[in-house]
């Protein structure tokens, strides 16, 4: 049995505190997108709001259209709730078990989410509302960059003499 904490055990990242803690943004946008989702899933459509974004009925008034576009805008909330809560929960699993302990792998797969926003915007033409989060998003990727591709070093419980230097590790 060892005596050593779990913080003993692991490298400690290279970078500030601050780049250490790039993760955190990346983390509240993916939060974001699960609060996003759940809203999205549980809305419900009126009967009077403008059909928009259809190339036969826009401009028209969901009660004016056919039952079934009624029902589809409906499904298609849950759909894209459903979506949006999934890739939160991902986000934020590759996050938590990945990126924050320095992992290469969760970093190049984290890069998805500043993704999302790009699309999102190009695809809907919202981008002015997606720049700020593709903005928080982006920065904490590239404050990641030092702690997940620089040198590891052992976390040690006593003091370094003066001038002694910790020892990289691979």
């Amino acid at each position: 049995m060892s005596n050593r904490t779990r913080s003993e055990e692991r490298p400690r990242l290279a970078g500030s505190a601050v780049e250490r803690k790039g993760w955190v943004l990346v983390a509240l946008l993916a939060g974001v997108m699960i609060v996003f989702g759940v809203q999205a899933y549980f809305s419900q459509e009126s009967p009077t709001d403008a059909i928009v974004g259809s190339a036969c009925c826009t401009g028209h008034r969901l009660s004016e259209a056919p039952g079934w576009v009624f029902q589809y805008s409906q499904e298609m909330g849950k759909y894209m709730g459903t979506y949006m809560v999934g890739t939160g929960l991902f986000a934020l699993a590759v996050i938590v078990f990945g990126l924050r302990l320095g992992r290469r792998w969760a970093w190049i797969v984290c890069w998805y989410v500043p993704m999302l926003f790009v699309i999102h915007g190009f695809a809907l033409g919202s981008f002015p509302f997606d720049i700020a989060p593709l903005a928080l998003t982006a920065l904490g990727q590239l404050l990641m960059i030092r702690p997940v591709f620089g040198s590891r070093f052992p976390v040690t419980t006593g003091q370094l003499s003066p001038g002694e230097m910790p020892v990289a590790t691979s």
